[in-house]
C-alpha cells in the first residue's frame, strides 16, 4: 500500500477537507443570503417566501461545500457529504439559536435533511468530476 492510501484511511485525513468544505459552504450561504437581502429590499415578501430563500441559500451552500470537500479527499463522496452536512447543520443551528433564542423546530429537521442530502449529492458530483486524464 502506498503512503497516500494509508493516510486517507485514518480519521485525521477527513478534517482538512471538511473544514475547507465548511468554509466554502458558509461563504456561499452568506453570499446568497446577501444577494437575497438586496433583492428583498426592492420587493415585499411574505415570511414564508423568506424562509424558502434562506433554505435555498443553505442548500446551495451545502452542495458547494460537498463538491469542494470531496474533490480534496478524492473518494468517499457520500461519506464526505454526510459529515459536512451534519457539521454545517450544527453550525447553522447553533448560530440560529444564539441569534433568535429558539430551539429546534420542524424547520430544523428540514434543514438537517437538506444539508445532508445536498452535501452528499455534492460529494458524489465532486468525486465523479475529479481530475481525469484527457486522452487528447
Amino acid at each position: 500500500m502506498s503512503e497516500k492510501s494509508v493516510d486517507r484511511n485514518n480519521g485525521a485525513a477527513l478534517v482538512k477537507p471538511v473544514v475547507i468544505g465548511l468554509i466554502v459552504s458558509l461563504g456561499v450561504t452568506m453570499l446568497l443570503l446577501l444577494l437575497f437581502a438586496v433583492i428583498l429590499t426592492k420587493y415585499d415578501a411574505s415570511p414564508f417566501f423568506i424562509t424558502i430563500l434562506s433554505m435555498t441559500a443553505l442548500s446551495l451552500g451545502a452542495l458547494a461545500g460537498g463538491i469542494v470537500a470531496s474533490k480534496i479527499f478524492k473518494k468517499k463522496g457520500v461519506l464526505m457529504g454526510a459529515i459536512l452536512g451534519c457539521a454545517l447543520f450544527l453550525i447553522v443551528t447553533i448560530i440560529s439559536t444564539i441569534v433568535n433564542f429558539t430551539g429546534l423546530t420542524y424547520q430544523s429537521l428540514i434543514k438537517l435533511g437538506l444539508c445532508v442530502l445536498l452535501s452528499c449529492v455534492g460529494g458524489i458530483i465532486g468525486v465523479n468530476t475529479g481530475n481525469k486524464r484527457k486522452l487528447i
